[in-house]
This record gives C-alpha cells, sequence and structure tokens, in this order.
C-alpha cells in the first residue's frame, strides 16, 4: 500500500498591479515580477468569488520540491497572451512567467520564456466580432484559446521529466552557449499583446 503527503501548493495570483501576489495567513502580501520553474500543470477552473462565479487559468509551477499554483482571469488579455506563448512549445524545460502593467494603457502583460528564450505567439489571435446586439463578440478568440490550453495540457503530460538524451543534452547547451552571448532586454515591443 503506497503511502505519501500530497503537496500543497503556494498560491499566487496576479493582482490589477500586475505583480505576482502571495499572501499568508494573516493577509500580508508580498508581490513578485516573475516565477520560474518547471511548469507541471495547466487548466481552466471555475471559482465561486465575492462577486459570483468566474473563470480562471491556473498554472503549476514545481521548484525544488515545492508546488506554486499562479491564478488569474481565464478571458484577460494576458491570460490568453501566456497561452498563445504556450502554444508553440514543443518540450518544456525551465518556464519563466513575468507579468507587469503598462502605464500608458492600464493593460496588464505577461511575458513567458522557454529555457530563457522568449516566446512569441503560436497563432494569431483572431480578431473580435460583433454580435446581433452591437456587443463585443471573443466566442472565436475563446474557442481557439480552450482548444491550444487543451493542447498544451496534453504535451505537459508526455514532458520527459527524467534524464534528457545526447542529442537533448546537445542542443540544451547550444542554446545556452547562444544565450550567454546574446544580449536580451524584454521591451513592449517585444510582448506581442
Amino acid at each position: 500500500m503506497p503511502l505519501g503527503i500530497e503537496k500543497r501548493p503556494t498560491f499566487l495570483n496576479v493582482d490589477k498591479s500586475g505583480h505576482l501576489v502571495r499572501r499568508d495567513a494573516a493577509g500580508n502580501a508580498a508581490a513578485y515580477d516573475y516565477i520560474e520553474g518547471r511548469l507541471v500543470g495547466v487548466r481552466a477552473v471555475v471559482v465561486d468569488g465575492h462577486y459570483g462565479q468566474s473563470e480562471k487559468l491556473q498554472l503549476d509551477f514545481e521548484d525544488g520540491g515545492e508546488l506554486y499554483r499562479v491564478s488569474m482571469g481565464y478571458r484577460t488579455g494576458h491570460a490568453r497572451s501566456i497561452v498563445l506563448a504556450l502554444a508553440g512549445v514543443e518540450r518544456f524545460g525551465t518556464v519563466r512567467l513575468s507579468t507587469w502593467r503598462k502605464d500608458e494603457d492600464g493593460y496588464i502583460r505577461a511575458a513567458v520564456r522557454n529555457d530563457g528564450e522568449l516566446l512569441r505567439w503560436a497563432h494569431p489571435l483572431p480578431p473580435a466580432g460583433v454580435d446581433e446586439a452591437g456587443e463585443k463578440d471573443t466566442s472565436e478568440r475563446d474557442e481557439l484559446i480552450d482548444q491550444l490550453l487543451e493542447n498544451i495540457k496534453v504535451r505537459l503530460a508526455g514532458s520527459p521529466a527524467g534524464p534528457l538524451d545526447q542529442a537533448d543534452i546537445t542542443a540544451d547547451v547550444r542554446l545556452r552557449r547562444a544565450q550567454a552571448t546574446a544580449t536580451d532586454t524584454i521591451t513592449d515591443d517585444d510582448v506581442p499583446f
């Protein structure tokens, strides 16, 4: 009979200031600019909040035996941007998620790196339409994001967690060498949303 202790995640959320925030039991908040680790899970969930139900995107990161769960609104621009960036990853390595709020327009931005490489959107986002009532219609966008999220889940489930083969090690060494010789500064123009 196998016995064990289930890991309880440390919860973080993306707040209105664009930071990743962790609150302790007393309600004190600590803000962070990024989280980095092995991405081990993604999901969309419906949660009950003060103002009713809402959809959340949750990303699970593991680092040094610790599990971290990042939560944010699922139908937000920064959540869509994260899903569109992760959709192009074939082999997940160390994933770094950075979030911030751009002062000029007030929107929250997100940048995702996989093994140090800044990820671009894997697919263009379909334009928003207009429904019969004249309201903004994002159903086509929502369907694409839902489909991409399911594909990411499948790839994460099959992502190698054990030792790499020699070809992967050689490719990783080349990537790290290229990163060491390049200077990579993220600007707002680098982030596709």
